[in-house]
């Protein structure tokens, strides 16, 4: 049996979903922001959920990342927003390390950068009101324990490795690049381009 969306077969527009991934300090937030001014879109970030939900429990990001480890129910209140999402008829930029696994029709693209130079953005990120740290080796060693935190905790939970490149149809180096061309490239993926 052959399932054909209502919009495909009237040739209705279809919204497009773009899924950014990208590990603390790659560059995401500033390639969404800048995106998002761009082409008008939406942005869904599940950091700032889990932003959120830490500052509700009144412990920091990597302590709700540790308890996540062995609570699934963490990961559970973020993720179950990703159905609505899938059913959205506007436009969206999704800010999340797993959307790509949850959005499988999205556009998904990885950011990815230098561990020096997360820890550097993280370091000297004044917007960073939760994560201040007294050096840039301490902001890239909680960079590197997030991560792999996170790694684990997805590979656990999902049996998916946020890592494996080719879970994206673009990966892009941000400390190679200016902001700008990073958003150029990301807007050629969204047009379908290499």
């Amino acid at each position: 049996m052959v399932v054909i969306s209502i919009k495909r077969l009237y040739g209705l527009r279809m919204a497009t979903i773009v899924c950014i991934n990208g590990d603390l300090g790659s560059g995401k937030s500033s390639a969404i922001s800048k995106l998002s001014e761009r082409l008008s879109w939406r942005v869904f970030s599940t950091g700032a959920a889990q932003r959120q939900l830490a500052r509700e429990m009144g412990i920091t990001t990597l302590e709700l990342n540790k308890i996540s480890e062995s609570d699934r129910s963490i990961d559970d209140k973020i993720d179950s927003v990703f159905a609505d999402l899938a059913k959205s008829e506007e436009d969206l930029i999704v800010d999340s390390r797993m959307a790509w696994h949850f959005l499988p029709t999205g556009k998904k693209i990885r950011l990815v950068c230098h561990p020096s130079t997360s820890g550097r953005r993280v370091y000297y990120d004044t917007d960073r009101s939760a994560e201040k740290y007294d050096t840039v080796e301490a902001a890239t060693a909680d960079v590197q324990f997030r991560r792999a935190s996170e790694k684990l905790r997805f590979k656990t939970f999902y049996d998916v490795d946020v890592e494996y490149l080719q879970n994206y149809d673009a990966v892009i180096q941000t400390d190679l690049h200016v902001l700008g061309d990073v958003v150029d490239k990301i807007q050629a993926v969204i047009n379908g381009q290499p």
